[in-house]
């Protein structure tokens, strides 16, 4: 072979070794989107989110559903979250709809296969999801108080090796049309202004209790997390930090009073409920919102306590 033939055979040889990968290919975040009546999210607010997401958090892919049915879009999120991972995969999840109550639901059917998600992944969406989504045992349930950043790890459990080791879901308001938009809203000017870095979600968690004002909803925010004790460093962009303090916490709601020294707070707004907590002479009571039925208040007790109060216990 001459000495020009062999030089174009090394170059070559050269491209192709450059196109290989020089080792196992790390995944990107990736996050599914389905607002409700998504076919009319515009190609400007996409376009923000997706701006958004990929700026301030690193994502490299959004997926809007947005000609997706109410019954497809269960099985979308469905393949998203079970999909095979690649290394350093993480997934959000964003869906927002009506709940069973109405004939336009985005609620799992009750038959409808458990969702095993594959990779770390933050899910917001209407509390129906957690029936499907198929959470290792130890997950934990926050729906008075705040998350312990003390008590990452699962609490007790077996837990499959080929389980996700973090896995969180957010329950969005899914009672009436204007309740949903109005906490897609709240999120999306949420994400144009977080610091970014990290979608945190017991940010997102005080988010949707402090800022969702709304009276006349049901709604009660509540975050599912199972978490093996990984590092921050190991979920980002995602993360749980409860102990980020919120300087606006104190300057929310009408400061009331208790009729009496203890006040008993309800995890769901309903008069026949067991209280889930006596909280006994409680630093400050704020007023929130007033629930369907004005016999129940969403309120904050001093800084890291939200739930229900009967409307009887308090002093106006």
């Amino acid at each position: 072979m001459t000495k020009r033939p062999m030089l174009k055979v090394l170059a070559l040889l050269a491209l192709v070794a450059a196109s290989l990968p020089n080792g196992p290919a790390k995944a990107e975040p990736r996050a599914l989107i389905s607002l409700h009546e998504g076919g009319q999210l515009t190609w400007e607010r996409r376009l923000a989110l997706q701006e958004a997401l990929r700026k301030r958090f690193g994502f490299a892919e959004t997926r809007f559903l947005v000609d997706a049915t109410q019954n497809e879009v269960p099985a979308a999120v469905k393949r998203f979250l079970e999909d095979a991972p690649d290394e350093d995969d993480r997934r959000l999840v964003w869906i927002s709809g009506l709940d069973r109550r109405h004939e336009l639901s985005v609620c799992p059917d009750p038959e409808f296969a458990p969702i095993r998600p594959a990779a770390p992944s933050l899910i917001l969406a209407p509390a129906c999801f957690a029936t499907a989504l198929l959470l290792p045992q130890g997950a934990r349930h926050f729906a008075i108080s705040a998350p312990n950043v003390r008590t990452r790890e699962a609490r007790v459990g077996r837990v499959d090796a080929k389980d996700a080791p973090w896995i969180a879901h957010l329950a969005l308001p899914a009672d009436d049309a204007r309740f949903v938009q109005a906490a897609d809203t709240l999120i999306a000017d949420h994400l144009a202004i977080a610091p970014g870095g990290a979608l945190d979600a017991g940010d997102l968690l005080h988010l949707l209790r402090a800022r969702f004002r709304w009276n006349g909803s049901e709604f009660t925010p509540t975050l599912d997390v199972f978490d093996r004790g990984v590092t921050a460093r190991a979920i980002h962009p995602l993360a749980l930090d409860a102990s980020r303090r919120h300087s606006w916490s104190g300057r929310l709601g009408r400061r009331i009073e208790a009729r009496r020294g203890a006040i008993q707070l309800y995890d769901r707004p309903a008069m026949d409920a067991a209280p889930a907590v006596t909280v006994e002479r409680p630093a400050t009571i704020r007023l929130l919102r007033n629930g369907a039925d004005e016999r129940m208040r969403f309120v904050m007790l001093g800084q890291n306590m939200f739930g229900w109060v009967r409307a009887a216990d308090l002093e106006f």
